[in-house]
């Protein structure tokens, strides 16, 4: 029988994770700040003092500090997320120190640094990101060597996946692709069976592969990567047609795909044109939801047309495709969602001058790289891509930083930009590089 001291914490703990779960309803719904308001007293019952089961109350109380965090991501408060899950994570060590056997704690710790990783990650700290990530790959290598299953393997395979994205993002393309190789292992075998869900992550770690291929230099084994890609997305689309994120995946993989194909030559340029409409028609199918990702997806497949038409001799063409695809992402390329955004506006900046330089206006093709130079504040530890592009941008803005930023990227592992050949800005990359 329970002591009447027990029973009190017993009914505090059913009332904190009844308030929780209320919390995470209204969160759903997108009522974030009622959420809030259960989550806060789920929390001052849960922090109160010590009695009972103390393990089950650190586990619930950590529920709850994941939850806020969770709410506050949802809303772009990243600072309080990062409180939040700091917090987590502290509850999560102090479950391993209690009972160092349960498995479910071990898990909770993985998620814990993964979610710090993740956060990092979206603010650029990728020495931060990186050492969370490998907290978390030691504690799920651990968990899959005590007790291998579906469940252990996915969240390694996110884990591993999350350091291929940190690698590329160096220029590390050796490290980035055995990470990626690593994880396409792991999830042909989550994907073995006919369920959409696990396809769906391997046909999108099959294009993060191939896109590291690309940024490597190394485009026939990328188009290999992302045509099983494109097979897994349309077989997804088909199965589904409203599932609005296989659609977007889709159309994003289809642009890949058709960069590589038509700077290979194996697209010509009407064959290009024509893979990109396809990609635009998936997303036609996907709904604008207001998200950057959205937005993304969108412009890209208007820049790479751009690239296209400006390759086969229609710079006016390219100049509009180019300047609607840069509007598009202005207001997103300085917001917490820069680091997604940032390559593609570069590589749209980029074609937009060299489709003013290709039109006989130098004079234009100089202002439109000077200005975007004011607005772009590259750092060391950018993506090597987004530096790329603004090497180039700098070259046409005639800016004194472009050889130290070429001199950047060259030091790393990464191949070369879609550039436009035998362009003014692609004779000097080479010129440099070379």
């Amino acid at each position: 029988a329970l002591t009447a001291g027990a029973e009190h914490h017993e009914a505090l703990l059913i009332r904190a994770t009844a308030l929780r779960q209320i919390g995470e309803v209204r969160v759903a719904q997108g009522r974030i700040s009622e959420g809030l308001e259960a989550f806060d007293q789920a929390q001052a019952l849960l922090e109160g003092p010590a009695g009972g089961n103390e393990p089950v109350r650190l586990f619930e109380l950590g529920q709850v500090y994941f939850w806020i965090a969770d709410a506050y991501f949802r809303d772009l408060e990243l600072d309080k997320a990062e409180t939040f899950i700091e917090k987590y994570l502290e509850v999560s060590r102090r479950l391993v120190e209690l009972e160092p056997f349960n498995l479910d704690y071990q898990l909770e710790l993985l998620y814990a640094e993964s979610n710090l990783g993740t956060l990092a990650f979206r603010a650029n700290d990728m020495d931060a990101a990186s050492q969370y990530f490998e907290n978390a790959l030691t504690v799920g290598r651990r968990l899959a060597s005590q007790q291998p299953s579906g469940d252990i393997n996915y969240e390694l395979a996110d884990t591993i996946s999350w350091l291929g994205a940190i690698e590329a993002s160096r220029g590390n393309f050796g490290s980035a692709l055995r990470w990626y190789e690593e994880e396409l292992n792991l999830r042909r075998g989550l994907a073995a069976g006919d369920e959409p869900v696990p396809r769906h992550e391997l046909g999108r770690t099959l294009w993060q592969l191939g896109a590291a291929r690309q940024q490597a230099g190394r485009l026939d084994e990328a188009i290999t990567a992302l045509e099983e890609s494109v097979r897994i997305y349309r077989e997804l689309a088909a199965y589904d047609p409203l599932n609005f994120e296989w659609q977007r995946e889709l159309a994003w993989t289809l642009t890949l795909l058709s960069r590589d194909r038509f700077a290979t030559g194996q697209l010509t340029a009407e064959q290009a044109l024509a893979t990109l409409a396809l990609a635009a028609e998936a997303m036609a199918d996907a709904t604008d939801d207001g998200s950057a990702e959205y937005a993304r997806v969108t412009a890209s497949i208007a820049i790479e047309r751009a690239f296209v038409e400006l390759v086969d001799g229609r710079p006016e063409v390219a100049a509009e495709l180019a300047a609607g695809a840069r509007d598009q992402l202005a207001p997103l390329s300085t917001s917490k969602d820069r680091i997604r955004i940032l390559p593609v506006y570069a590589r749209a900046t980029y074609i937009s001058a060299e489709a003013a330089r290709a039109a006989g206006d130098t004079a234009g093709a100089i202002t439109i790289a000077a200005v975007a130079m004011e607005s772009f504040d590259v750092r060391d530890d950018d993506h090597v891509e987004v530096r790329a592009y603004v090497a180039l941008i700098a070259f046409h803005a005639e800016h004194a930083d472009a050889e130290t930023l070429l001199a950047s990227v060259a030091a790393t592992e990464y191949g070369a930009p879609a550039y436009v050949p035998d362009s003014p800005a692609s004779d000097w990359w080479r010129r440099q590089v070379n």
